[in-house]
């Protein structure tokens, strides 16, 4: 066969046995109770090779979520043999059930990480839903089932912890803008399972026939999604969303939280005793879901505060000090024990670069020299964008002794040509020096340190050509003797 064919060969296999799968759950009611055994069997032990194809070919990122639903379709197959001899007790089905739950909490964690605060809103808004049609709809059935209260407090446990696992994937699922199909057929192979264990413990035969049926169809929806080639994107998380706890949302956490006190009341209204097992789960799940939902929003208040405070006492463009900030540094220093040095630096010429080359390059050029300037110094001082293209160095702790040293870091850093980004423009740069030392800077304010390094700086453009190289800068100690 041609190269060009055989990618075709799986697809049209899987195809093939897609519809095999789905003709199999079409007659199931019409075949006696030991033919629906045997071919459920069949099917289960048959949704290990998709599964097993699916684990090969997953993104690594997914692999362990992978891995986990191989575990649980072959114990899950496993489990079905056994109990053709022994009575099924729910134990098996309960611990297949949770390694599918913790491979669909594992990718709702990788593909919506952005999404925390969502995720959990969804989570309890569907357990809460959930624990309300257990209390008030299942658990009433169950009275007349043939299941123990081990059994039926495992299979309580499951469809609650399903629910909240499914209302997390809707929540996936209506984000998604790209609608990747490996995730819808993720969310009908959950709603499917979820559909199964209502379904048994619903009891009675037609809902036995059903709940089978559907157990088959999450094994189909499940198969296909391991060959689906989108299964690839879910490993992608989506992109990061803000966490908005609107009017509405909060409503609905409040109601989802309001539950099982509600659940309790309706109980003792009718004179029924309060469900412990629901009381538990809503005390293992749903306290701890609350919890961390209020930690991402304490987490995303301190984030907010934080950005807001860099970006009120940063420079926009070049991420330096702005000149608020920075004068409330060097107010800061001046009233401080040690000696330091302000250097001002002013470009020669800039707005030649702005006429001839645009906005965008004269951004460009600030930005480099601002980068410059934060590496010519040492991490404990500050640097602060002045105005349009002056900028202004705190060296602290920087006396007489080591201004020359200091302020010649920062002249070799700024003299470095601009070549590269500017075609060939050549910028020059002139600085101003001052120190101010401790042991006589009584009276000395900021204005005065700022303008004295402010007439150092002219006093250097006097002596160079605006458009020559930069030289040595002028120094001078404030205030003057």
């Amino acid at each position: 066969m041609p190269e060009a064919h055989r990618p075709q060969r799986p697809r049209w296999l899987a195809a093939a046995a897609l519809v095999v799968a789905l003709c199999a759950v079409a007659v199931i009611p019409t075949v006696p109770q030991s033919a629906q055994t045997g071919i459920y069997l069949a099917f289960s032990w048959l949704a290990i090779l998709p599964t097993l194809y699916g684990l090969r070919h997953s993104p690594s990122r997914l692999r362990n979520q992978w891995r986990l639903i191989f575990a649980a379709i072959l114990l899950g197959a496993a489990g079905n043999t056994i109990h053709l001899w022994l009575p099924n007790q729910g134990i098996i089905d309960a611990v297949a059930s949770l390694l599918l739950l913790t491979a669909a909490a594992g990718l709702v964690i990788k593909r919506g990480g952005n999404d925390y605060s969502g995720l959990i809103d969804a989570s309890l808004a569907a357990f809460s839903l959930g624990g309300l049609m257990w209390v008030l709809i299942l658990q009433p059935r169950m009275a007349t089932s043939d299941l123990n209260s081990a059994e039926a407090a495992a299979l309580a446990a499951i469809v609650l912890l399903l629910c909240g696992t499914w209302g997390a994937l809707i929540r996936l699922v209506e984000t998604d803008r790209n609608r990747t199909r490996a995730l819808r057929l993720l969310l009908v192979a959950l709603t499917f399972n979820l559909a199964g264990f209502v379904l048994t413990g619903w009891g009675g035969q037609p809902a036995r026939i059903i709940a089978v049926m559907s157990f088959m169809v999450a094994y189909i929806a499940l198969s296909v999604v391991g060959f689906d080639p989108s299964m690839r994107r879910l490993a992608r998380p989506e992109p990061q969303r803000h966490d908005r706890l609107s009017f509405t949302r909060l409503t609905l956490l409040g109601l989802a939280l309001s539950v099982p006190a509600i659940v309790n009341a309706i109980l003792l209204a009718i004179g029924k005793p309060v469900d412990a097992t629901f009381s538990i789960l809503v005390g293992v799940v749903m306290v701890p879901l609350v919890m961390l939902r209020i930690g991402l929003l304490a987490a995303n208040r301190d984030r907010l505060a934080a950005a807001l405070a860099v970006e009120a006492d940063h420079d926009p463009l070049t991420g330096l000090l702005n000149r608020r900030a920075f004068t409330e540094a060097l107010d800061r220093e001046l009233k401080s024990p040690r000696d330091c040095t302000l250097i001002f630096c002013d470009l020669d010429d800039f707005k030649r670069v702005n006429d001839r080359f645009g906005h965008a390059a004269g951004d460009r050029l600030l930005i480099e020299i601002a980068d410059r300037l934060r590496q010519s110094v040492r991490a404990d001082d500050h640097v602060g964008r002045f105005g349009g293209d002056e900028f202004l160095a705190l060296l602290r702790n920087c006396g007489p002794d080591r201004v020359a040293g200091a302020v010649e870091r920062v002249r070799s850093a700024l003299a470095q040509p601009f070549e590269g980004s500017l075609d060939g423009v050549s910028v020059g740069a002139s600085l101003g020096a001052v120190v101010s030392e401790a042991a006589t800077r009584d009276g000395t304010d900021v204005d005065d340190l700022i303008r004295a390094a402010d007439e150092a700086m002219y006093a250097q453009k006097q002596i160079v050509p605006i458009k020559g190289p930069m030289e040595q800068p002028v120094e001078r100690t404030f205030p003057r003797p």
